[in-house]
């Protein structure tokens, strides 16, 4: 098909110039019988036949054509004296139509016939080339014939092509994302919507709470359809051969974003009904939505709209907006309010471990001398504000979508990954303004955790050794982390909740494993250690030995003392009476006696330490208690009287 338009397009060109040379060309000469349609001319001395062919017929290819015309064989034929007729008004009329014929095909190719109407165009291109032979033979009457028909034929293709090219052209369903569906049928049913779904002429397009769909139309318009809307393609047509457009959109419930292309063709029309209202657009981003009092309201980012309601035309510009109510006229345009300033989070890029996030912000006021100007009123903050966020940068895959009167959100809790967040003002009269910036937040997920006891547990190689008085705690081992709760395992008999703190109920040694809980609900990694719990308390015994009476006064003993515990001791004690707590370093050998109603109590230790204790007892004995302490703080007792003399 290529070659064939270059081809023919080729033959075209050339049968355009020749013929519109040919129509203007003159002659001058000895010529006879100069009122008649045709001319006699006797050739002059020095004269030849290509000479005679461009003077004649404007070019020297054109020999062929003047000899047939003369009935003669060939060029030599014309010598000096030889008579020529010069044909007149046949030939002129012959290439007129030619030119016409040829000049249509010129339109034709121009309306992209040969892709719209390829057989008018392929008998044209034959009919032309047709009389374009005929008339190289100077047949004038069977060229004319000819190229009156290839002229029919190239205005057919010509008026097939403007009647099919402006094909209607469907959208397509660029993006869904939460509950979208589709109607084929005015919203009798209804069926899921995919990405790449087509939506043709006439369907409607609907999505549910926290749902959003984005559309894109033939010509690179982009739709973008928020929650809680229906929105349908009335009409749309595109000419390929010169950009031009008509197009009606209807939002039948809730809120559009548009973003269209700018129009390339003057003539071409780009049209959006809501509620009474109608939209004529230029290249523009605007928001429009009706709610359920039929109510239109519309925001203009950028370019400019043409709103018409109830045989009113309200021009509006960047940054107005307007409203319309049922069966009223437009109001007139009002300005639209700026962003509001973010206080938090103040990064553009902001990375965190933590799931919930506070978003904080200021009213942005607009300028007091163009409020006074435009509204007579001295500055106008925020009815309420819109935060949205999506994963992605054009706001289709919502997240988040929350309208508060309040500057403050906390928002969450968000999965890791990227997130990207903008906010806008709402007027009192719900026409939202222009949205700031996109910024990015980055969720990583910091759930590590460890593993402490109080007090610090005694450590025999991988295996923590505690006591009664010892408690397990578990906590996050990062400031900015992800873990809001924690669960506890024991022997891998399944997890449990903890505020923290793990109390093991059996002595024995046990693999403790703990983990630390996203705001998500997903668990992290667990940390993991041995842990043997040892209530029971040291095995202790003590002796007493009565030794011979000697010089001193009183019933000697020798006191022996042993502990035992398989955790390990930590100390050995033992008192005389109500004595004070010394510490057990060895044998001891000490002397009872009584003495005016007292026991009296003295001798040394194995390291030489002197033991005095004296207590008033009507009985004659006193006690000697001692006591162990393992290392995890187990303790043991035991008491022994001693009688004195």
């Amino acid at each position: 098909m290529a070659d064939m338009n270059s081809s023919y397009r080729a033959r075209l060109k050339r049968l355009l110039r020749t013929a519109l040379a040919l129509c203007f060309c003159t002659f001058s000469g000895n010529a006879e019988n100069a009122s008649s349609d045709r001319q006699i001319y006797r050739v002059q001395a020095g004269e030849n036949a290509d000479d005679l062919a461009r003077r004649f017929f404007g070019d020297s290819a054109c020999l062929n054509e003047l000899l047939n015309y003369n009935s003669l064989s060939d060029k030599s034929s014309i010598h000096e004296g030889a008579m020529l007729i010069v044909p007149g008004k046949e030939r002129q009329n012959a290439l007129t139509i030619i030119a016409e014929a040829a000049e249509a095909m010129e339109h034709a190719t121009a309306a992209m016939a040969e892709h719209y109407a390829a057989a008018e165009v392929t008998r044209a291109i034959a009919l032309l080339d047709g009389a374009a032979e005929q008339r190289g033979l100077a047949a004038y009457d069977k060229a004319a014939a000819l190229a009156s028909l290839a002229l029919v034929r190239a205005n057919e293709a010509r008026s097939i092509a403007d009647r099919l090219a402006p094909e209607q052209q469907e959208g397509v369903v660029s993006s869904a994302f939460g509950i979208v569906e589709l109607s084929h049928d005015a919203g009798e049913s209804w069926i899921a919507a995919k990405q790449a779904d087509p939506l043709p002429v006439g369907s409607q397009l609907r999505t549910k709470a926290a749902s959003r769909a984005e559309v894109t139309l033939r010509d690179g318009s982009i739709i973008q359809v928020r929650d809680m809307s229906i929105f349908s393609i009335d009409s749309f047509s595109f000419d390929p051969r010169n950009g031009k457009r008509q197009s009606a959109l209807q939002v039948l419930m809730g809120t559009i974003l548009g973003n269209i292309e700018r129009k390339e063709n003057e003539a071409s029309t780009f049209n959006v009904k809501s509620g009474d209202a109608t939209l004529g657009i230029r290249g523009t981003e605007f928001r429009i939505g009706a709610d359920q009092e039929a109510t239109a309201r519309l925001s203009v980012l950028h370019g400019d709209v043409v709103m018409s309601a109830n045989d009113s035309n309200l021009p509006l510009a960047r940054d107005f907006g307007t409203f319309v109510v049922k069966d009223e006229q437009p109001k007139p345009p009002i300005p639209l309010l700026p962003p509001p300033v973010v206080t938090a989070p103040m990064e553009t890029a902001f990375e965190t471990a933590e799931q919930t996030i506070a978003f904080e912000w200021q009213p942005r006021y607009l300028p007091i001398g163009r409020w006074r100007r435009l509204l007579g009123v001295a500055g106008k903050p925020s009815a309420s504000y819109r935060l949205e966020i999506a994963t992605d940068e054009v706001f289709n895959r919502i997240v988040a979508d929350v309208v508060t009167g309040a500057v403050f959100h906390r928002a969450g809790p968000f999965s890791p990954g990227e997130y990207y967040w903008r906010l806008s003002s709402i007027d009192g009269n719900g026409l939202e303004g222009p949205s700031t910036p996109p910024s990015t937040i980055r969720i990583t997920r910091q759930q590590a955790v460890m593993i402490a006891a109080t007090p610090e547990p005694v450590v025999r190689g991988a295996v923590w050794i505690i006591g009664p008085q010892h408690y397990l705690t578990v906590a996050a081992n990062e400031d900015n982390t992800s873990v809001t709760a924690f669960e506890y395992s024991v022997d891998g008999r399944g997890y449990f909740p903890t505020d923290g703190r793990i109390f093991l109920r059996d002595d024995g040694t046990a693999l403790l494993r703990v983990r630390g809980i996203a705001a998500d609900g997903i668990p992290g990694f667990a940390a993991e250690q041995l842990v043997t719990q040892d209530s029971a308390p040291p095995n202790i015994s003590i002796a007493a030995s009565p030794l011979t009476a000697d010089a001193i006064p009183g019933k000697r003993y020798a006191i022996t003392i042993d502990a035992a515990d398989e955790a390990g001791l930590d100390t050995i004690e033992y008192r005389i009476g109500d004595g004070a707590w010394r510490v057990y370093r060895g044998r001891l050998v000490i002397s009872v006696r009584r003495e005016a109603g007292s026991i009296h109590v003295s001798g040394k230790d194995t390291f030489g330490q002197a033991i005095t204790e004296h207590a008033t007892s009507d009985n004659r004995a006193i006690t000697i208690t001692c006591r162990a302490r393992d290392v995890v703080g187990n303790i043991a007792t035991k008491v022994l009287p001693l009688y004195a003399q």
